[in-house]
This record gives structure tokens, C-alpha cells and sequence, in this order.
């Protein structure tokens, strides 16, 4: 990449045997490192949020989760300018606690971008399964994950929650670093 700014790197992951190409394949991993930035994950049997027969983009509807570990701030952002970009001027942005927190009856964190209209949710118990369960209860386009970059970008998603979700999630992933 010779030095060059990459804003967002798409890729496509296959499935093979429980495990995504993106941890199989070098090329991939190193592609990501290489650029430091977003990367957006799209499994080839999950559909994305564009329809391949007409170009049209949905995307009203983003799922980040949220943890007292990782500031959700940048993945929130990205989440909201993404939908902006792609022509959806007011989209929802579900954000999911989980885990007890007491966080039931807070609003969106207060660097949270005005743009959006942001419903929170909580949940408790195993934490992929509620990313998971809630993506699919709330028929989320997107799910934008929070992650930590700090060891090492593929290091934060290697068997993390990003990791576990990144398998078998029904949608695209974006993973945001935070740091």
C-alpha cells in the first residue's frame, strides 16, 4: 500500500469449516493490517445490504454492541456516517449492552453523534449469542463492532467477540478500532 490512506477495506469471507477465510488466509490478514482501518465483512451466504439485482442499498437499521471495555465512540460514528453515505439521513442505531452495567434507562454514550435516531437494549447472559439474537430480533443490517487494535489489529478479532460473531453472523460486520 506504499504509505497510500485506505478509508474502508471490503472483504468477502467464505466459510470453511467454521472458521472465515480472513483467519485462514495471510493475504487477507495482512491486508488489514496493512491499512489500520475499518474493515468490512461480508460472508457470501449472509446477503449484505445491497441488492445484487437492482444496486439499491438498505441499510436503515445497525447493531453496535457495546462494552464498558472498548469505546464504542468511533464504531457509533462510522456506523452513522456510513449510513449517511449511502443515502439513509436518519438511520437506527441499536445499542446493545450486555451484561449488568445498569445501564437500562441510559441514552446513546455523549459523544454519540446527533444524526441518528439510537434505541438502546440490554441483555444479559452469554455475549455472542445476544449480538447474535438481537441482530436477528431487530432485523439489523449491520452490526459495526468496537475493537480493540492494540496488540495487533487481527490479534484483537483472533477468538474475540468480534471473532465469534465475524463466523455466524446472518449480516456484514464492520470492525471499527478504536485505538
Amino acid at each position: 500500500f506504499d504509505g497510500a490512506r485506505v478509508d474502508l477495506t471490503v472483504l468477502a469471507l467464505a466459510d470453511r469449516g467454521g472458521t472465515p477465510d480472513i483467519f485462514q488466509d495471510s493475504v487477507a490478514e495482512d491486508v488489514v493490517r496493512a491499512t489500520g482501518g475499518l474493515a468490512l465483512c461480508v460472508h457470501r451466504d449472509a446477503g449484505g445490504f445491497v441488492a445484487p439485482e437492482s444496486g439499491a442499498v438498505r441499510l436503515k437499521s445497525v447493531l453496535v454492541p457495546v462494552s464498558e471495555r472498548i469505546p464504542p465512540a468511533r464504531a457509533i460514528d462510522t456506523a452513522v456516517s456510513l449510513c449517511e453515505l449511502l443515502g439513509e439521513s436518519v438511520p437506527d442505531i441499536h445499542l446493545l449492552y450486555v451484561g449488568g452495567g445498569g445501564r437500562r434507562g441510559a441514552g446513546p454514550p455523549t459523544d454519540a453523534p446527533g444524526r441518528a435516531v439510537y434505541r438502546v437494549h440490554e441483555a444479559t447472559g452469554a455475549v455472542v449469542e445476544q449480538i447474535l439474537a438481537a441482530q436477528a430480533r431487530l432485523a439489523a443490517d449491520l452490526i459495526c463492532m468496537p475493537v480493540m487494535r492494540r496488540h495487533g489489529f487481527m490479534a484483537s478479532v483472533r477468538g474475540s467477540i468480534a471473532e465469534r460473531v465475524l463466523r455466524v453472523a446472518r449480516c456484514p460486520v464492520l470492525l471499527a478500532p478504536t485505538d
